[in-house]
């Protein structure tokens, strides 16, 4: 990325890996980032597989261990984390 892109401060230098090891049904993905000055910097994945093989992913459950989220600013920069009890973000416990 350039200095300046998408309102961050600082040109970053990254490689995303990615990887499927031998009989593992497992896809390792992995961010190696090399700042050249100090900024804010948070590779994510989006990815979406339906191994169901249905249609659509209406039968699907989540489950995700974290007791937090971020909160935005109105510049939708990262600038603070919230807990999720008595969130619609609360995956603590799977959920369809």
């Amino acid at each position: 990325t350039k200095k300046g892109e998408s309102g961050f401060n600082g040109k970053v230098d990254y490689v995303i890996t990615y990887k499927i090891p031998k009989d593992d049904n497992n896809l390792i993905i992995e961010y190696d980032a090399c700042p050249k000055e100090d900024t804010l910097f948070n590779l994510t994945n989006h990815m979406y597989f339906n191994f169901q093989g249905q249609k659509d992913i209406l039968r699907h459950r989540l489950l995700i261990k974290s007791h937090e989220v971020s909160t935005f600013d109105n510049d939708l920069i990262v600038d603070g984390y919230k807990d999720v009890s008595d969130t619609i973000f609360d995956f603590r416990k799977e959920k369809l």
